[in-house]
């Protein structure tokens, strides 16, 4: 497996170095640092100049853990050079740190984060903890969707739900359920319709954690019933994951502008490190290959 770890090489960032040292050395995967120098930041050095000045900073960011590590730096669009070196070296994982959510110029909501996912359809690890230790507690965001088998099936290749419980949290919103009460319809029976739409995404879920999981039988599921973004961020509140993992579509930019997406949505607002991967694409190498 190859880890792509792209850094601004700003204090914030060296949690996403240390996350990405510390995997690469669990995987005995292949490590690359990534640095974009902007063509127009800082005035007053000549650009090759720049770019060997990133480059020393890059590899003196490293720890001696990382001794192996490549160092590469590009010039342009951070987003635009991510995603394509990230093609380049077949990159399994990409780590980003928490200065990557923020908001770019390519659209209104839009990150770096996402335009790599958008660019690279490559997994993203965005890192804001201390990577001192293992992700001890993990919580899986499901939706039932393509994505969200892709997450499942990654987390579990990463180790990532390893220990001996983890979380799946599916937010749902009961249908017709304010009509009803809008209506006029008796409470008891409110409450049967409810109970009937829970009991039926439960049941969801555990199908499709028998199909996609290889130890379905070891997750605690929550279901929290409203909207996804605020659902997933309130069991996040109460369960406080080191890592939260969901599928997230990879949305072009124009619909990503207009709609956002749950994933980047919850990335943003999430206190811990959050883990996003876009549906399955039969050219990205798995986390075991060369």
């Amino acid at each position: 497996m190859k880890i792509l770890c792209a850094s601004d090489l700003q204090p914030e960032s060296r949690h996403a170095l240390h996350r990405a040292t510390w995997l690469a050395k669990k995987l005995e995967a292949d490590l690359t640092v990534l640095h974009v120098v902007s063509p127009d930041e800082p005035r007053g050095l000549a650009l090759e100049q720049r770019v060997w000045r990133a480059e020393s900073h890059a590899r003196a960011a490293l720890s001696a853990d990382a001794a192996g590590a490549q160092v590469r730096v590009r010039v342009g669009n951070p987003a635009r050079r991510i995603a394509e070196f990230a093609r380049e070296i077949s990159a399994g994982l990409v780590v980003l740190g928490p200065n990557d959510l923020a908001a770019g110029s390519a659209g209104i909501g839009s990150s770096i984060a996402d335009r790599v996912l958008a660019g690279a359809r490559r997994p993203i690890l965005i890192v804001r903890q201390d990577a001192q230790f293992e992700y001890a507690r993990t919580l899986l965001a499901l939706d039932l969707t393509p994505e969200s088998a892709a997450a499942l099936k990654l987390c579990e290749a990463l180790s990532f739900a390893g220990e001996e419980i983890t979380f799946v949290v599916h937010a749902y919103e009961p249908p017709y359920e304010g009509m009803l009460a809008s209506v006029g319809v008796a409470m008891d029976k409110l409450h049967s319709h409810a109970e009937a739409w829970r009991e039926n995404f439960a049941s969801g879920v555990r199908t499709f954690l028998r199909r996609h999981s290889r130890d379905p039988w070891r997750y605690r599921l929550i279901l929290a019933e409203g909207r996804p973004v605020p659902g997933v961020l309130g069991v996040a509140a109460r369960i406080q994951p080191d890592l939260l993992v969901l599928g997230s579509r990879a949305q072009g930019p124009v619909l990503r502008t207009l709609l956002g997406s749950v994933g980047s949505r919850v990335a943003g607002e999430a206190l811990s490190d959050v883990l996003l991967v876009p549906a399955s694409d039969p050219g990205i190498p798995g986390p075991n290959a060369a």
